[in-house]
């Protein structure tokens, strides 16, 4: 004749076989089935900007692409300073912008 289990350890044990089942369901079944579609409806974008050459990936479209560094308005961009300084100076239209004015103090009255 066998015990029963208490209460506490039934739910302990409930809680953990629950945990197992979401996370095969969560980790492993719900990736799996959305990489598999992603296979079959985007072939090219689920896997990946690769270049092949004779068979052989080679390496990725993406790295050593070229790109703009001019900045909106046909600025040239900020450049980080040599020397190592965080500061970038500010850009010209706010250079020459004088600041807000300070809005006005009040002095609290007493009745009397």
């Amino acid at each position: 004749m066998t015990k029963p289990l208490p209460a506490l350890l039934r739910l302990h044990l409930t809680g953990l076989r629950l945990l197992l089942v979401f996370t095969v369901i969560c980790g492993l079944a719900y990736p799996l089935l959305i990489t598999g579609i992603a296979e079959l409806v985007f072939p090219g974008q689920a896997n990946g900007s690769l270049v092949r050459l004779h068979g052989r990936t080679v390496g990725s479209s993406l790295i050593g692409q070229t790109f703009d560094l001019t900045a909106p308005g046909g600025r040239s961009p900020v450049l980080p300073d040599p020397a190592g300084s965080s500061h970038a100076p500010p850009p010209p239209e706010t250079a020459t912008t004088p600041p807000p004015p300070a809005p006005p103090t009040w002095a609290p009255t007493t009745p009397g």
